[in-house]
């Protein structure tokens, strides 16, 4: 970090985690250090949970800091505790038009609009001594043009206030995602962004004032409409705020899907441009540099005019260095929401990081099957969840491990399920010990716990890699295959597309290799920084953690050993060995005669047989030869066998607590 930092580099550090990336950034006196240039050291987090711990971590190490807040956690009315004696424009309670009106309903600063809401009120809020305006003040440079302090601690939100980007350095903890999904709900919906499109048109006069005209004549690309809304124009910034339908956003916005939809489609049937965002209409800016006020949005829109994304992404390009960490980085995620100037430094070869991962941090993992197991939607859950395996990795593991054994990881959709199961096997209060996929980053909840289990992963479907494909300009599409009931000609099964998708969610094309980092990005990363939520102590030898992992979206690198899946005992193997819990040495005729008694069509000697040696093969029973009656084999269990199933860990299964000697 601080050899980029002083070779002004925009580099992406993949910093394996527990390395101490966050513990450099925000425990290290820049100030007294000459590999800062002189200039201010910004240190972003992704969560404001995130940020607080290293400014923990800063108070300890005695270090200089400054933290930034949220707005809810800086002003009391935006926070909605003067909502009843706040006036607003609209009449809407105070909180929710300050949310509106800073949000992507509108875009505008709290700054710009608790200026407006003091001025609406008489000229004074409850909240008038807020630090909404004042925390700024004194930073990042002091009144003689130096670092105000060592390190100034914020949120990737705060990428956006250009003073604090200038001609700094720059230290983005965790990918930042400065996208925004379209979808029917929430503030920035289809209908939204016509609305707004058409609100701009009309306030510039152009050719064409309706969504549906400005499609029309966007396709057919119109120069006139394209000469009008290129040009710069000059409007009041209380536009943004008064006009309903009006967002800071919208003259880029329209600009961008101008462009977008008289381009060309890519493979996908999806348009993309991308456009800068000028901010200094919004204050007196005094600067040279045109990077300094400004972002960049990129749409991405499909052929029936459906806007699918858009990213307004802050220009950082101006700033002195830029260091981004990152345990699994995404390089196209990087480039598209930090720049294209990013540059991968390696830090560790995979030799090192798994010899580091084993023996200085202590952590060993162990993959359970051969298949991602997605359970991000109601049809993943149905098809790949398998309650029945995953009551059977908690079972085990609580039979192996005892109280050792009592943190899982899993997808938001199954993490009730999961909970209940932990609940039935003696885990006290589980909701305290789970987390799901899309929350783990910079958690530190099971950092010392010995045992874990991670179960199942994420998937972003194929929309999610078609638009970066298309905001990157990359050519790549989906693997199918000809519909295995229509043959091609189109169904109900195929969507009437007479096609379906290869099962494994390839890619192909000249870019299909970017498609699936663009894929792993989000599923095998979320995975890995999943496993990294335990043994996050590096250095203690009395804390190493044995994680289990029931997916094969990990990566390679982190997986010591594969096991098969569970073996999830049938109706007649579980009363075969009920018996021979009850019975501690028994033989195949004795046992048959028992379990046959209890179903209609009986039982058999060979099914006991194939059950009890699958019992020796996974290492919780032993046969002894000829010692039963008439010199039967008799056998015995020698290990606890759950209730419902088994994995194949012989030397766990024999060896019992990995904490004993």
């Amino acid at each position: 970090m601080r050899e980029a930092i002083a070779q002004g580099k925009y580099a992406l550090i993949p910093a394996v985690t527990a390395s101490g990336k966050s513990t450099n950034g925000a425990t290290t006196p820049w100030s007294d250090l000459d590999v800062t240039g002189g200039e201010p050291v910004i240190h972003l987090h992704s969560t404001t949970a995130a940020r607080n711990d290293a400014v923990a971590k800063s108070e300890d190490a005695g270090v200089s800091y400054r933290v930034l807040y949220g707005r809810d956690e800086v002003c009391e009315t935006a926070a909605g505790k003067h909502d009843d004696v706040v006036d607003t424009p609209d009449g809407t309670p105070a909180s929710e038009w300050i949310d509106h009106q800073c949000g992507q309903g509108a875009g505008s600063t709290l700054s710009t609009v608790h200026a407006r809401l003091e001025e609406y009120n008489g000229g004074e809020l409850p909240c008038a001594s807020c630090d909404a305006k004042t925390q700024y003040d004194g930073i990042p440079r002091d009144d003689d043009g130096n670092p105000a302090v060592d390190v100034i601690h914020a949120t990737h939100a705060f990428a956006y206030v250009p003073s604090l980007i200038d001609d700094a350095n720059v230290i983005i903890d965790e990918q930042p995602d400065f996208s925004s999904e379209v979808g029917k709900q929430g503030e920035f919906t289809q209908q939204r962004i016509q609305e707004m499109v058409a609100a701009w048109l009309k306030h510039i006069d152009a050719y064409t004032k309706t969504w549906e005209q400005f499609v029309v004549q966007a396709r057919n690309g119109l120069d006139q409409l394209e000469d009008e809304v290129k040009t710069y124009h000059d409007v009041d910034p209380e536009w943004f705020i008064q006009q309903a339908e009006g967002h800071t956003l919208a003259p880029a916005m329209t600009k961008a899907l101008y462009y977008a939809l008289s381009s060309s489609a890519d493979a996908n049937g999806r348009h993309s441009a991308t456009v800068t965002h000028d901010l200094t209409r919004f204050g007196e800016i005094d600067v040279d540099d045109s990077r300094y006020s400004r972002t960049r949005v990129t749409v991405v829109i499909d052929q029936d005019n459906r806007i699918q994304k858009v990213w307004n992404v802050p220009e950082i390009g101006n700033a002195r260095s830029v260091i981004c960490l990152d345990a699994w980085p995404s390089m196209p995620e990087f480039h598209q929401n930090v720049g294209d100037e990013l540059d991968q430094v390696e830090l560790m070869f995979n030799g090192e990081r798994e010899r580091w991962r084993r023996f200085e941090r202590g952590l060993e993992v162990i993959q359970i099957g051969e298949a991602a197991r997605p359970a991000g939607s109601e049809f993943a859950v149905e098809n790949y969840f398998s309650r029945e395996q995953v009551r059977v990795v908690i079972e085990w593991l609580r039979t192996i491990f005892g109280e050792d054994f009592r943190s899982v990881i899993a997808p938001s959709r199954v993490e009730e399920k999961v909970q209940k199961m932990m609940g039935d096997v003696g885990i006290e209060e589980p909701e305290e010990w789970t987390m799901h996929q899309g929350e783990e980053k910079s958690r530190n909840e099971f950092s010392t716990e010995l045992v874990g289990f991670v179960t199942n992963c994420i998937d972003p479907g194929d929309n999610y890699v078609l638009d970066l494909l298309a905001a990157r300009g990359l050519d790549a599409t989906p693997e199918m295959q000809e519909c295995i009931v229509c043959k091609g000609a189109g169904c109900a099964n195929c969507d009437g597309r007479g096609g379906q998708r290869v099962p494994g969610r390839g890619f192909e094309g000249p870019d299909a290799d970017k498609a699936q980092e663009i894929l792993d990005g989000l599923r095998a990363n979320h995975t890995n920084q999943c496993v990294g939520r335990w043994a996050r102590k590096p250095g203690q030898e009395d804390v190493r953690s044995l994680v289990f992992v029931r997916t094969d979206t990990v990566d390679d690198v982190l997986v010591d050993k594969t096991v098969p899946d569970p073996w999830v005992f049938g109706d007649k193997q579980r009363a075969a060995i009920d018996y021979l819990r009850a019975n501690p040495k028994t033989t195949l005729k004795e046992t048959k005669e028992a379990v046959e008694l209890q179903f209609d069509n009986g039982a058999t000697k060979e099914g006991v047989r194939k059950t009890f040696e699958k019992l020796v093969e996974y290492g919780v029973a032993e046969r002894s030869e000829g010692t039963g009656a008439y010199g039967a084999d008799e056998y015995r269990l020698t290990s606890p066998v759950p209730e419902h199933g088994l994995i194949k860990h012989p030397e766990l299964n024999r060896r019992g607590s990995p904490t004993d000697p």
